[in-house]
């Protein structure tokens, strides 16, 4: 049941911004689709920083962890709450 909810929220953060996991590792570390759907895995679904890391690309978990707990630009809020509005 979890692993199918994380997907869903994965897959749902993909199509919302039009991209794929593949053009992920094409995206420089920190693109605003990462940091968005990111911390959004995590909040919803309590999975490790390495599984979110590892799904969206972010490279080493101590740079997965950094990305998801830094505070949003005004860009990415309004992303970010946009995105939320998917799951209400």
């Amino acid at each position: 049941m979890i692993g199918r909810f994380r997907r869903r929220v994965l897959e749902k953060g993909l199509d919302f911004f039009k991209t794929s996991q593949k053009s992920l590792l094409e995206m420089r570390k920190g693109d605003p689709r990462e940091v968005v759907i990111g911390p959004m895995i995590k909040k919803r679904t309590m999975q490790p920083v390495k599984w979110i890391g590892e799904q969206l690309k972010l490279g080493l978990t101590a740079n997965a962890s950094l990305l998801l707990r830094r505070p949003l630009n005004e860009t990415e809020q309004k992303l970010q709450i946009d995105f939320m509005l998917l799951f209400s």
